[in-house]
């Protein structure tokens, strides 16, 4: 059997139809193309029905052609999901790179049109290809929602390397105007929208590379090999198949693919300089259009993201504005997401259910506790973390107060997300959307309603609890990566819609949200005691925090967490537990909002944007999402860093501390501490004669990683039990037992 013929079966390809001995013919694209333009006639009549306001062709064509660019990415997303089963958050960056090389070299050099295209692609194939190589190799062997989360901290990277490059042409700006190509004086008059050269080329261009691209996946040896590797890479490699190189070629395929799309946009609509996930979304668009396509079939990603940019064009036509689009789009995403979850096999959800580095940090054993050493080490390491804080109030100017109270508030959102990831295993990139929801709901009542600020606290809680709750519906389906991209577009819907007082004026305060004067004692307008309040608090939500994870809730969160099916074994509600989860996380977000909108005086959409979310994140992560303490090590990281150096360094310093934290500590930087302290414990025990049972076992199970254990006497003096000694424990219970 030849090797072909084993990979199409591990690829499930199918036998072509034949009628007397020769081959039929398919023709799905032109199918796909009939069953499109039916559609795209119904959608027509649909929108003239349901829109307020006629929308004429002209703007319905614009739509195809946006529509088109974000196909390309789409496609390019599916084909990094079939190559190594994540979902890539970098991608639109990447693209990004060689669209702003293309557009500098273009603009600034005068540099031959079709030359500047060329270089931007092998630009941004080289980048995929350096990605790659370099970090999604690292973790290869890591579960696939880990890999997931290394892409965001790749894609803050990549924004820092497009900065420098920018940097290379003199700061050359890049903005969202267009600009004129050898294309753009050929021009065709539409009703509401003049089509030039540069949008017919985008028209004529991407079914081409479309057509090319799935004739390569499904006619050569190597799109076979990609698609049996997509199935079963452990398969795959065993009948042969490079894996890697597979998995390399498709990073550069689809950077090639991303970058092609955004240099073909950026004379049409503009390229936007930065980060298009935290800047206009692009990343959404096209992930809403892979995710109605499942995630493989690249007809259908095509399909759904003309109809996806079709629509969006039409309702910013129809209330002059496309913020009004996103919440369609959270809601494309959920319903597309729920029916693929039906379709994903048990071995993808195992992959991706939930968060797995968040390592839980254990209390100090019971067997020290009551060592006179252990108390004065903990009275001490108390002693010095509270002397930091106090002289730091005394000793800040109010401007370096202003940035303690920034802080607490965003090391108080940090421990949200640690009970939303840590405890409940949920991957979330929208929690910020929360704190935006909490900070409204505040700053409107105590603008506009003169309410109390501590009951504008818990109302704004209140709210964002509820919000949390109906994510934490969905989770209840979807999980793992496939939250977070729900999350990720929650998040882009509150920035843009929730938050615009265009379109929902109920969480925006027409008046300023001025900083209390609490108790009639204490006055928040001073920076110095906004600092003591905002570090009170911030203490009183670690101390709550910390009793709840040692109940029964606590211990719930995290037997579900870690095995669902057997914590519903013993009755508990997973329904009930994630629900719990979210709630919380959301309450303690929410408050944290309305100190925000008091301590800025304002509520905008700016202060609760995408971008402030994986901020947020990355403070978690960076951290440790398994302790309390990591959310506030985390948040310290990340802000100070934020204020000391410039704003693009600063995002790469987030950028690499991710990758390094997920590498190297994947606890983040508190398991560094405890590590340091288990450390300590070990010798003191040992000096002291005193047996840990968890300490010794920590000590053989890394020896038992670190060395190759081969015989059964190598095996025991590791730690291990031998058979006999089980079926010893073993027989021993069953005598005792009644």
């Amino acid at each position: 059997m030849s090797s072909r013929v084993q990979w199409d079966r591990v690829a499930g390809e199918e036998q072509e139809a034949t009628w007397r001995g020769r081959p039929v013919p398919e023709w799905p694209w032109l199918r796909s193309v009939a069953w499109t333009a039916t559609a795209f006639l119904g959608l027509v009549v649909l929108y003239r029905i349901v829109l307020p306001i006629p929308v004429p062709s002209g703007i319905l064509i614009f739509g195809i052609v946006t529509g088109c660019i974000n196909a390309l990415i789409a496609v390019a997303i599916i084909l990094i999901y079939r190559a190594n089963r994540i979902i890539n958050f970098a991608q639109a960056e990447i693209g990004v790179f060689g669209a702003i090389l293309f557009e500098n070299l273009y603009r600034a050099t005068g540099v031959p049109y079709l030359f500047a295209i060329a270089c931007g692609l092998f630009a941004s194939a080289a980048l995929g290809a350096l990605v790659e190589r370099v970090a999604v190799r690292r973790f290869f062997a890591s579960p696939r929602l880990i890999l997931t989360v290394a892409t965001i901290g790749l894609a803050q990277i990549v924004v820092v390397l497009t900065y420098l490059l920018a940097r290379l042409f003199d700061g050359m700006p890049v903005t969202n105007t267009s600009f004129e190509t050898p294309f753009t004086g050929f021009t065709i008059s539409l009703p509401s929208y003049v089509m030039d050269g540069d949008a017919i080329l985008l028209l004529v261009t991407v079914p081409v590379i479309i057509l090319l691209l799935n004739r390569f996946l499904r006619r050569t040896d190597f799109g076979i090999a990609v698609r049996a590797s997509a199935e079963s890479s452990e398969r795959a490699s065993l009948l042969g198949i490079p894996v890697m190189k597979v998995s390399t070629i498709m990073w550069i395929v689809a950077a090639a693919m991303t970058a092609m799309a955004t240099i073909l946009r950026s004379p049409v609509v503009g390229l936007v300089s930065g980060s298009t996930v935290q800047g206009q979304g692009l990343l959404l668009r096209a992930l809403a259009a892979a995710v109605l396509a499942r995630m493989d079939n690249l007809r259908v990603a095509v399909v759904a993201a003309i109809f996806l940019g079709v629509t969006e064009q039409a309702l910013y036509w129809a209330y002059s504005g496309s913020s009004i689009s996103d919440p369609i789009f959270v809601a494309i995403i959920i319903v597309g997401l729920l029916v693929q979850r039906r379709s994903t096999s048990r071995a993808g959800d195992e992959a991706s259910s939930t968060w797995a580095a968040a390592e839980v940090m254990r209390p100090l054993p019971p067997e020290l506790r009551g060592v006179p050493l252990v108390v004065l080490a903990k009275i001490a390491v108390a002693a010095l973390g509270g002397l930091v804080v106090v002289l730091y109030g005394v000793l800040a100017s109010p401007s370096q107060a202003n940035i303690g109270a920034v802080i607490a508030i965003y090391a108080i959102v940090a421990m949200s997300l640690v009970v939303l990831m840590g405890w409940a295993g949920q991957l979330s990139l929208g929690q910020f959307g929360l704190v935006g929801f909490g900070a409204g709901v505040a700053g409107r009542l105590v603008a506009d309603a003169n309410t109390d600020f501590l009951l504008g606290m818990v109302a704004g809680g209140v709210v964002a609890a509820l919000v949390a709750m109906v994510l934490g519906l969905v989770a209840l389906k979807v999980t793992g990566f496939y939250f977070a991209v729900t999350s990720l577009a929650f998040a882009v819907s509150v920035q843009t819609f929730f938050l615009n007082p265009r379109f929902f004026d109920l969480l925006i305060p027409t008046n300023r949200p001025l900083r209390p004067y609490l108790f009639d004692r204490f006055d928040l307008a001073d920076e110095t005691a906004f600092y003591w309040f905002a570090v009170v608090i911030a203490l009183l939500v670690a101390l709550v925090l910390l009793r709840l994870r040692r109940s029964r809730t606590g211990r719930i969160l995290n037997a579900v967490r870690d095995n669902e099916r057997g914590a519903q074994s013993y009755g508990v509600s997973q329904a009930r537990a994630k629900l719990t989860a979210f709630a919380t996380s959301g309450f303690i977000a929410g408050m944290a909002g309305a100190m925000l909108a008091v301590h800025q005086h304002s509520v905008t959409a700016s202060a609760y944007s995408v971008q402030e979310s994986l901020r947020v994140f990355s403070m978690a992560v960076i951290g440790g999402v398994g302790s309390i303490l990591g959310g506030v090590l985390g948040a310290i990281f990340v802000r100070v860093t934020a204020n000391v150096l410039p704003a693009q360094f600063a995002v790469l310093a987030t950028g690499v501390g991710l990758l390094l934290v997920l590498y190297l500590l994947p606890g983040g930087l508190v398991r560094a501490l405890y590590g340091l302290r288990d450390r300590f414990l070990r010798r003191l025990a040992n000096a002291h004669g005193i047996h840990v049972p968890s300490l010794v076992a920590d000590v053989r199970t890394e020896d038992v990683r670190a060395e190759d254990v081969g015989t059964e006497g190598d095996a025991a003096q590791a730690g291990e039990l031998d058979i006999t000694e089980v079926l010893e424990v073993v027989e021993e219970h069953d005598e005792a037992r009644p």
